[in-house]
């Protein structure tokens, strides 16, 4: 059985997505996406999102590449944004460089 990630690795950085409908209603949190970063070694670190409220959707398993979309939907506003994987994490990293708190999906369709 394998231990349990916070035995092993620790919270680097996390980056809430949200949802404002481009700035027309008030904040409301989607998901949580989380780095986590091991406690011994060089490994790089790991990222996973939250299905803490299930407001996303992952795309089903694809053995010739990721080209189906994840999907974000707003329980608010009922906006259903889709982002195709490759786009999406290198949108996550983005904001991770650049030390931002929150990812709005509004934004991105």
């Amino acid at each position: 059985m394998s231990r349990p990630m916070l035995e092993t690795h620790v919270v680097a950085q996390q980056l809430a997505v949200i949802c404002t409908d481009r700035g027309q209603h008030k904040r409301t949190r989607l998901t949580t996406v989380t780095w986590w970063r091991p406690l011994k070694g060089n490994e790089p670190d790991q990222r996973d999102m939250s299905a803490v409220g299930r407001h996303w959707d992952a795309p089903s398993a694809n053995p010739h590449g990721s080209t189906l979309p994840y999907e974000f939907w707003c329980g608010v506003c009922r906006r259903n944004t889709q982002v195709t994987a490759d786009r999406w994490w290198r949108l996550a990293e983005g904001a991770r460089t650049r030390d931002m708190r929150d990812l709005d999906v509004s934004y991105l369709d």
